[in-house]
């Protein structure tokens, strides 16, 4: 099942056009397997001629979509555009950053996120605080040594949770211990360069670690 479309229905968030328009900008930042299902939850949501135009490619829309569209692929960028007001479409650009970086590091997860009460951020109300506890319990299982933590916060934190292609993530991890090497590796990419986990034999809660931390930095940048 794709992560981004997983989510959205989790969180309620799948049949609101404003938030299906943001995912759909989200999956234009270089998630091309996202797109697809970014679109089927567009027509879902009552906006079929939408989803058509961005399958082709135009890019003229209405003035209310365009600033919706720009702001969701500015999310992916260390340009800060105004944000919407409804903290709704905060949560939906966060949990496609989520989805997009999962479906590429984790495909076959099946996002069973365990049902936990947590202490969810301002834009995440009702179910979509639900699930971003969910995926908080989820990371909250790797268990990394202090050193090892600190590390993979502090790169994620340097790059700003941003997609970084190329990051030299070898030499990051050089001075970590061997046995801790390949779970802080993992997690450091699929939070910053996600197309180069491969099919790293770690526990999917590094992943998910990784994929949090990064999403978190974003989030705190709406």
């Amino acid at each position: 099942m794709r992560t981004a479309t997983s989510l959205l229905h989790a969180a309620g968030l799948a049949g609101y056009p404003e938030a299906a328009i943001v995912n759909a900008g989200v999956a234009m930042t270089g998630l091309p397997r996202e797109l697809p299902p970014a679109l089927d939850i567009l027509r879902e949501a009552g906006e079929p001629g939408l989803a058509d135009w961005i399958a082709f490619g135009w890019d003229e829309f209405p003035p209310h979509v365009a600033r919706l569209l720009s702001w969701a692929t500015s999310t992916a960028t260390p340009l800060r555009l105004p944000a919407p007001e409804d903290p709704r479409l905060w949560a939906a650009a966060a949990l496609a950053h989520v989805g997009g970086r999962l479906s590429i590091v984790a495909p076959e997860w099946s996002l069973d996120l365990p049902d936990v009460a947590g202490d969810p951020p301002d834009w995440a109300p009702g179910p979509i605080g639900r699930v971003w506890a969910g995926l908080g319990a989820v990371a909250s299982r790797a268990r990394f040594t202090t050193r090892a933590r600190d590390l993979v916060d502090e790169t994620i934190e340097l790059h700003g949770g941003l997609r970084t292609p190329g990051v030299d993530v070898d030499e990051v991890v050089a001075d970590l211990p061997l046995t801790e090497r390949r779970t802080a590796r993992a997690a450091i990419l699929s939070a910053l360069d996600p197309q180069r986990v491969g099919r790293a034999a770690v526990g999917v809660e590094y992943l998910v670690y990784g994929v949090v931390g990064a999403v978190e930095r974003i989030a705190g940048r709406f």
